[in-house]
């Protein structure tokens, strides 16, 4: 077992059977899909490059902050996920291309895509914001952290809202990624706040590993397999305790909506994996909270201790 099944296959490669094999299968393609395969088929070429190959599944399925060459080549080989969605696109042909564009991103051999460098400079800026200060962090538990972003307006508002959808390219879209806050803050909960006019926009995020079986990382308590696949019910009586207290304490016109299910497409309805609370009108769509970012934070602090 380990958190990406490229580093299952690492295991394998490292320490294999007596018995040899001539087929390898895949149930969907992502990321970490392709590059568990590429492990299995060039074992030699990928042991070489086990911690790089290791780091580009992560941030392609688990929203982890990687090296810059982790995240090039992650992105290098995220439109091909993209492609496997397409009508007539032969899966044969396309995991021939992304192993092809492996090796040759791993032996120097490929340009680096203009796409896959602005996806760096992305990653690359929200550090920056975080180690300047330009968003603000306080640690209100030891799993709860809170992102207090700058007050925004127009398209930056509705870049720092948006939340990416599953195995997603890395552009200008979002305000601030995710897999930047995961860099220090990867096994904790994370508080999203953005004030607007007299009040706060909030989401609370929970790790993006959540959805995998993912044994060397923190366990999110609460959240037990339904049985679907790749599907989890959040049964967190603690949370949604706190949650009523929000609500007691609320004067907006809206409410707080908590997820109780949650997969690596869904969870809160209008927001999208991994949010599973948000302050919405009764359209469902989000709106500010008279909430301030500590007041949240606080009230939410020790929903995630362990017991």
């Amino acid at each position: 077992a380990a958190d990406t099944s490229t580093e299952i296959c690492f295991r394998f490669v490292e320490d294999p059977p007596d018995a040899t094999f001539d087929l390898a299968v895949n149930n969907h393609i992502d990321v970490d899909g392709i590059l568990s395969l590429f492990v299995l088929l060039n074992p030699e070429m990928s042991l070489a490059n086990r911690v790089l190959l290791i780091g580009a599944a992560e941030h392609g399925d688990l929203q982890a902050s990687a090296s810059r060459d982790a995240v090039v080549l992650a992105q290098e080989l995220t439109p091909f996920v993209n492609r496997a969605a397409s009508e007539g696109e032969s899966l044969q042909t396309l995991f021939a291309e992304a192993f092809e564009l492996t090796i040759k991103i791993l032996g120097g051999q490929h340009p680096e895509s203009e796409a896959a460098r602005l996806a760096w400079d992305q990653i690359d800026r929200g550090h920056q914001m975080l180690e300047d200060g330009t968003v603000t962090r306080t640690e209100f538990s030891s799993h709860l952290v809170g992102f207090e972003l700058p007050k925004l307006d127009g398209q930056d508002l509705e870049r720092a809202l948006r939340v990416p959808d599953f195995s997603a390219i890395i552009n200008d879209s979002v305000w601030l990624w995710p897999h930047c806050r995961n860099r220090d803050h990867e096994n904790q909960v994370q508080l999203t706040s953005v004030p607007s006019g007299d009040g706060w926009f909030h989401d609370l995020w929970l790790p993006g590993h959540v959805w995998a079986d993912t044994p060397s990382r923190w366990q999110v308590p609460g959240l037990r397999p339904t049985g679907g696949s790749n599907e989890w019910a959040l049964d967190n009586a603690h949370l949604a305790a706190r949650v009523e207290e929000l609500r007691r304490m609320e004067t907006a016109e809206g409410d707080w909506i908590l997820a109780e299910q949650l997969t690596p497409f869904h969870s809160v309805e209008g927001r999208g994996f991994p949010v599973v609370l948000t302050f919405a009108n009764s359209n469902r769509r989000q709106c500010p909270s008279s909430l301030s970012s500590s007041q949240v934070g606080t009230t939410l602090a020790d929903c995630f201790e362990e017991t």
